[in-house]
């Protein structure tokens, strides 16, 4: 059984890989909402994902992001969410990053890594898949495959993953 839990970590881990960098902003001058998620970035790359919930809310509120940020923004509150278990937020973070962009393999890849952290293989599977079609040779997303392909495959074990076991 210890087998199984470090091996399900492995693509929930893989989630803090694929937060993404909020975009260079040319001039410096930039609206506080564009500040509040450079500041959920930040949080997120330091190990703290209540924080970037945190400021990534604060962001999304501000109303003044730019669409390429605010599905940054949404992207990395999904991972945030998965790092802390709380699953169904990190779907309902990735399906709302993926309004923005419905092909972007990041999100399909963390949708489906929080998918699978709910033992919802089948789904996940189809998340991977789709990002597949538009990155067909993504090694992150043919090992996550790969992974759900197993994870079903031995009828799926309970998840309750420690901050600890998240970093594996």
């Amino acid at each position: 059984m210890q087998k199984r839990a470090a091996f399900l970590a492995l693509p929930l881990a893989m989630l803090g890989a694929l937060s993404l960098t909020v975009p260079a902003v040319a001039d410096m001058s930039f609206s506080p909402g564009v500040g509040l998620a450079i500041d959920a970035e930040h949080a997120l790359n330091s190990n703290k994902p209540e924080k970037s919930i945190e400021f990534g809310e604060k962001a999304i509120k501000s109303m003044d992001l730019p669409p390429t940020y605010s599905s940054y923004v949404w992207n990395n509150m999904c991972v945030a969410y998965a790092q802390i278990t709380r699953f169904e937020m990190a779907i309902d973070s990735c399906d709302k990053a993926l309004k923005y962009d419905s092909d972007d393999w990041r999100f399909l890849n963390n949708r489906g890594n929080a998918l699978l952290g709910m033992g919802l293989a089948d789904e996940a599977i189809e998340s991977y898949s789709k990002g597949l079609e538009s990155h067909p040779d993504n090694g992150i997303l043919l090992q996550n495959l790969e992974t759900a392909h197993k994870y079903k495959r031995f009828g799926g074990i309970p998840l309750s993953f420690s901050q600890r076991q998240l970093r594996l």
